[in-house]
């Protein structure tokens, strides 16, 4: 059984992390010792010994934890002192936590979509700023920001018509940077084409000087009337330029 807490003993509460800066842990390597707290042990109202078994401390303001960051606690010896004599003392012994608060989680449904564009309805279960796109396709992105509780559109275009997408999303919580959460959902479908008319129509002609001959370049028709886009049910007539002919098979007006 323990009878005290020795106000000598230290508690030590390191970040250790050797990624670059910056980082969530505000340090890199030996830096880290630089933001290392040592609180007294035996501070009045920050340490308590409800029990031989339990010891908490309260950190209160001094202690400012960073997400994904990991820390080091070490006791060292001469924190407890046992009752039966020869009284004995707890040596020293250490562990270490990483800090994960709950990440952003988005729901994301369709709110419509068209032949070339698919439109979104994005919730978090947090205040999030975010950037989501098609997968395999970063051409197609869209940024916002979810605040007050209502969700957030967005358009994703330049796809193509009947067409399954997967969406990414990447989040992150608008009260800490380096909360952040990435999320694929998907199948979302654009709508099909259903619009036969054209926009465009080119003619063009190759003339064959013989039967055995090769076609030669081509050379633009005339289409009458002008052709209009989206225009249904027109009828054209081709118009041929006999001179490409005669100029590019060399052919004599006067045979036969």
């Amino acid at each position: 059984t323990t009878s005290k807490v020795d106000g000598a003993a230290r508690l030590t509460m390191c970040p250790n992390t050797t990624q670059s800066e910056p980082n969530s842990c505000g340090c890199s390597g030996a830096g880290c010792n630089m933001l290392c707290l040592r609180p007294d042990l035996g501070t009045e109202g920050g340490v308590s010994h409800p029990n031989p078994q339990v010891l908490t401390y309260e950190f209160g303001k001094s202690l400012s934890v960073g997400t994904g960051c990991t820390y080091q606690i070490v006791l060292e010896a001469g924190l407890l002192e046992t009752q039966m004599l020869p009284a004995k003392l707890s040596g020293q012994f250490s562990w270490s936590f990483t800090y994960t608060p709950p990440h952003p989680v988005m729901e994301l449904t369709m709110k419509e979509s068209s032949i070339d564009s698919l439109t979104l309805s994005v919730s978090w279960s947090m205040p999030t700023s975010f950037v989501c796109e098609i997968v395999d396709n970063r051409h197609s992105t869209a940024t916002g920001s979810y605040v007050d509780g209502q969700p957030t559109t967005i358009i994703l275009g330049g796809l193509v018509p009947s067409t399954g997408y997967n969406v990414l999303c990447n989040g992150t919580a608008a009260s800490d940077p380096w909360n952040t959460h990435s999320q694929v959902q998907g199948v979302f479908q654009t709508a099909d084409d259903t619009n036969a008319l054209l926009s465009l129509m080119r003619v063009s002609i190759q003339p064959r000087c013989c039967r055995e001959c090769s076609l030669s370049a081509s050379s633009p028709g005339r289409l009458s009337p002008e052709f209009q886009s989206g225009r249904a049910g027109s009828q054209h007539e081709i118009t041929i330029d006999y001179s490409a002919f005669r100029k590019n098979c060399a052919h004599d007006d006067s045979a036969n």
